[in-house]
């Protein structure tokens, strides 16, 4: 999840962070407030991949290890306290970790093994971090675990945290995580999708009896799924033949569905095919083409989507003058879109960002 105004442009031994105001969460030490210029992050090198949520980064090394700054008030840092940390520090007790993600106030690791452990906030109403019910926790021990005061009299109502990095009973054979605001998708080797957490705008596509998955549960009627990427309250699936769905929250158009109607179940987007890489952003979407092009669709109040400010495009619309897309990063109010040409790099930049 990348729901906060801000991004990350890693190149090699290079950290680099773009504007935000600080709490810590950018890893730039006790005297920085908001930073409106590029500025390397001391203490880290060696970058593969960075996921950022509300208020706390994660940024995992080549070597398989996870440093992490930012708030902690519900142990989504994974440091077995609450304690805030300014500048990224190691988590202990984590390796061979392959892939990151982080949800507004909670952190997914994949690990080599293909297993998923995750830390942070777990609300029952919203279905948790996929441990199931206070009563299951026996036969899945979790330590440590605290539980935040007030006591609810409903199960459903009660809050936990997870203190440092707990693996999700029984999953097994996941090749990619992704996280949204208050949900969790796992990808398994053979193209299968499974949802954790919050459903309420049908963002984990399970139906809409279903508001909340306490444990992972397959999105059923799927052909075999390539590639997935949720944010905040939508989820985009690229499937195996280079076709698209998507679901979830659509209020600015992000589904790409030509409508602003939320949909339950992942539902085929009919406007784009040859798609070999999607990324979500905070009420918009981004497919990269099997050209190297990009379109996009959604929110565009601040010109994101790479073409002129103005309405929400329903429709997935061609950018111009994008090419050679090697990466993109999608943020709230802006999109970036890295071009590789195979001997030159080039960072552009669409929608709301001050850099001096």
């Amino acid at each position: 999840m990348n729901f906060s105004n801000f991004s990350f442009i890693t190149y090699p031994d290079l950290p680099m962070s773009l504007p935000v105001s600080n709490y810590g969460k950018k890893g730039l030490g006790d005297n920085f407030a908001d930073m409106y210029k590029a500025t390397t992050i001391p203490t880290i090198a060696d970058v593969k991949q960075i996921a950022v949520g509300d208020y706390h980064t994660l940024y995992l090394t080549n070597d398989g290890k996870v440093k992490a700054s930012g708030f902690n008030n519900y142990g989504q840092l994974g440091f077995g306290d609450n304690d805030k940390r300014n500048l990224p520090t190691e988590i202990p007790n984590l390796e061979n970790v392959v892939a990151i993600a982080a949800g507004a106030n909670f952190s997914v690791f994949l690990l080599g093994d293909k297993t998923v452990k995750v830390c942070g906030f777990n609300p029952y109403a919203n279905g948790g971090l996929g441990f199931g019910y206070a009563e299951d926790y026996e036969e899945h021990p979790i330590q440590p675990i605290q539980t935040l005061s007030p006591v609810y009299p409903n199960q459903e109502d009660a809050v936990t945290t997870f203190l440092i990095p707990t693996a999700i009973p029984d999953v097994s054979n996941i090749k990619d995580i992704a996280a949204g605001d208050d949900c969790i998708l796992l990808l398994n080797e053979t193209g299968k999708v499974y949802g954790i957490g919050s459903n309420g705008d049908g963002q984990l596509g399970l139906g809409a009896a279903i508001s909340a998955a306490y444990t992972p549960i397959q999105i059923p009627g799927l052909d075999p799924v390539d590639k997935i990427a949720t944010e905040s309250k939508h989820t985009i699936l690229l499937m195996s033949d280079k076709t698209v769905r998507s679901c979830g929250q659509n209020n600015s158009g992000e589904l790409g569905l030509g409508d602003n109607l939320k949909r339950y179940i992942p539902t085929l987007i009919p406007f784009i095919g040859n798609v070999i890489g999607v990324v979500a952003g905070s009420g918009h979407s981004v497919f990269i083409l099997e050209d190297k092009t990009v379109k996009t669709c959604g929110n565009n109040k601040k010109g994101q989507l790479g073409y002129d400010v103005g309405d929400a495009s329903p429709v997935p619309q061609l950018v111009e003058g994008i090419s050679n897309v090697a990466k993109v990063i999608a943020q709230n109010l802006y999109t970036i879109f890295v071009e590789d040409d195979g001997t030159n790099k080039t960072v552009k930049i669409a929608g709301y960002m001050k850099i001096e």
